[in-house]
């Protein structure tokens, strides 16, 4: 016998209705009653779904994984609308999240993680996440409904996404921590968030066919911005009421970003711009940018053009501003920036450095160097103060920057140029009036002539005028009454010395030495005191008579090597004791008189390899010979090549 089932029983059992029938003969359908569930739910298949079919709320945690379950569907969590804790989503049987699509908040995170074959991620009602929103290891994932979402209590994260989504998604997100794109093969285009207006992190890094970051139209302030290491990245277009990035912003690494009309209405950084190896156009870029806190380093960048950025910077308080190894045509600096703190050029400009015309103080460094075509410095023209180390240095091509060295007023460390191979020639203007550390010119292969520093007043920590090997003149310092001291040596055709009028003092050492042609000595006629060292060495000097005012020698007088030099007339008024003498290797020299006012000789004499000099016996040498000092003469002419000869003929 064949069982019968009506029809309106039947109906009844699968919608749950009362069986009765209602006034109008038809079965009454009662809607299925809904509650929070409490506790955490693991669901692994679609049978598990069934725990949650009458929830509305659950007031735990919910962990869907299909990776082991064919064919799983969502359809039994309809009901759901809120979730207090995290939802974590993850496996390979999903195809869509058809089933939560009336979900509303989320408290906690949402974790999509290994979802290997999941198309569509439809999840038009929600509206918030409290915690991470994270999209971790798509591999098919190609469209996201996420059109009420205004609110994610922490960072939103897309990492290792495979597949090529173009996200222009989350339009209506108001409120997020931290924004996240990294290591997505298949991210070509990132759009979207267009009603943001304020958040902390911008992160896009390590996306390989990443080629245009766009969107954000309404964001006005970030705190920092960070896009690296994207290979096909050319540009970042939107961002078009973007005036702050509160602390930092860094692009790095991206080789064919060209273009960044994004950041033109920015107006401050509060904290660090790096912009490295990257393509970038500065030609115009950054055009609102007004104020900086912290540095500026832009380094590597490979677009051959004009610099022409910051132009309309004003106000600059980080410590260093530094331009490494671009390859600019021209740097043309910041039109309105009057001060800042340490500036430095290293490598990469190829014709000219200009700009920075309203600069007027540096309260640190000032560098410009390792430069292979850079000829021409018209920047800083109306630079007055240097608060550290002025420094131009292994320049192959610089010719000249007058502009600077005539509107210096005070270096306040080291004045230092050196190996400047086509430099010819500089002078320092006399506005320059001081000084504070070691002034360095040396190594610059065709320098022929240095003038100038006549305005310089104060004590100069020491001179060091070195390995110039065609320089022919010095002249300057004419101002100066004391130095630390004074070290001129090996440039092999330097043939005048002229300036240090005013020099009565030289605190540590005077060392004239490997400078072959030297013939002419016209300054230090005020020179009183040498603190310790007075050499003179190898040259071609004829008479030492400009220094007749010199009294005392703390340490050692040594006179070597001089072929010029037949008598040391203009040492007659050096009277004070004197540690040692060397008088060696001067092949005219005959006549030692002027030392005869020496007070005393404490440690040793030396007069070695002075082929004509036959007559040592003055009153210094005789004293001191006499009292068994250490003493060495040979190699000089009969007369003057033994203690016992010079003895012979002391007149006591």
């Amino acid at each position: 016998m064949k069982k019968i089932i009506f029809l309106p029983v039947l109906l009844c059992f699968i919608l749950a209705c009362d069986p009765e029938s209602n006034s109008t003969g038809e079965p009454t359908i009662v809607a299925p009653v809904l509650s929070a569930c409490e506790g955490n739910f693991i669901l692994s298949s679609t049978f598990d779904t069934e725990k949650l079919k009458n929830c509305s709320t659950v007031m735990g945690s919910v962990s869907i994984n299909s990776e082991y379950a064919a064919g799983m569907n969502l359809e039994n969590l309809k009901n759901l609308t809120s979730i207090s804790g995290d939802l974590h989503i993850s496996g390979k049987s999903l195809l869509n999240l058809k089933g939560l699509e009336n979900l509303k908040a989320i408290g906690g995170d949402l974790h999509l993680t290994q979802i290997t074959n999941l198309v569509s991620m439809d999840l038009d009602n929600l509206e918030s996440i409290g915690g991470n929103f994270i999209i971790y290891g798509s591999e098919k994932l190609s469209s996201m409904d996420l059109k009420k979402l205004k609110s994610i209590g922490g960072k939103f994260e897309y990492h290792k996404n495979v597949s090529e989504l173009v996200f222009n998604s989350l339009n209506f997100l108001q409120s997020v921590g931290n924004i996240s794109f990294m290591d997505n093969p298949g991210l070509k285009i990132i759009d979207g968030f267009e009603k943001l207006e304020k958040f902390n992190l911008l992160y896009v890094s390590n996306n390989p066919r990443l080629n245009e970051i766009k969107g954000f139209a309404e964001l006005i302030e970030v705190k920092n911005v960070d896009i690296k290491k994207n290979e096909a990245l050319t540009a970042i277009n939107g961002f078009g009421a973007l005036t702050l990035i509160s602390q930092n912003i860094r692009m790095d690494l991206n080789p064919l970003l060209e273009n960044i009309p994004a950041f033109n209405t920015l107006e401050k950084v509060g904290g660090v711009i790096n912009l490295s190896n990257n393509y970038l156009n500065f030609q115009n870029s950054f055009t609102g940018l007004k104020v900086v806190e912290a540095e500026i380093h832009i380094t590597n960048n490979s677009h051959p053009g004009i610099f022409h950025s910051f132009r309309e910077l004003e106000t600059f308080t980080g410590e260093y501003f530094t331009i490494s190894y671009n390859s600019f045509s021209t740097f043309h600096g910041p039109d309105k920036l009057k001060k800042a703190n340490n500036v430095a050029f290293s490598g990469g400009i190829r014709e000219k450095l200009e700009g920075f015309d309203q600069l007027t103080d540096l309260d640190g460094r000032l560098v410009i160097s390792h430069h292979e075509e850079l000829q021409e410095v018209t920047a800083f023209k109306n630079l007055k103060t240097v608060g550290g180390d002025l420094q131009i240095y292994q320049n192959e091509e610089i010719l000249s920057f007058t502009p600077l060295l005539n509107s210096l007023e005070e270096v306040r460390g080291e004045f230092h140029i050196s190996t400047n191979a086509a430099l010819e020639q500089f002078s320092v203007g006399e506005q320059l009036k001081f000084i504070g550390g070691p002034v360095v010119i040396t190594s610059n292969q065709l320098l022929v002539k240095v003038g100038g520093f006549n305005g310089v007043i104060n004590k100069v920590d020491h001179l060091f005028l070195t390995d110039n090997y065609e320089l022919k003149e010095f002249n300057g310092f004419t101002g100066i009454t004391s130095i630390g001291y004074i070290h001129i040596g090996q440039n092999i055709v330097l043939e005048k010395i002229k300036g240090f009028s005013a020099l009565k003092f030289i605190e540590t050492e005077f060392m004239l030495g490997g400078n072959r042609k030297l013939t002419s000595i016209e300054g230090f006629t005020s020179l009183e005191e040498v603190g310790n060292y007075f050499t003179i060495g190898e040259g071609e000097i004829s008479d030492l008579r400009n220094f007749s005012n010199l009294k005392k020698i703390g340490l050692a007088l040594r006179i070597s090597g001089v072929k010029g030099i037949k008598t040391l007339q203009g040492m007659e008024n050096l009277t004070s004791f004197i540690e040692i003498i060397e008088i060696k290797h001067n092949p005219l020299l005959t006549d030692i008189s002027a030392l005869g006012n020496i007070g005393g000789v404490k440690d040793y004499i030396n007069v070695v390899g002075n082929e004509r000099l036959a007559s040592c016996s003055i009153s210094t040498l005789c004293k001191f010979i006499a009292a068994g000092g250490s003493v060495e003469f040979q190699y000089n002419a009969e007369g003057c090549n033994s203690a016992s000869q010079i003895l012979e003929n002391c007149v006591f």
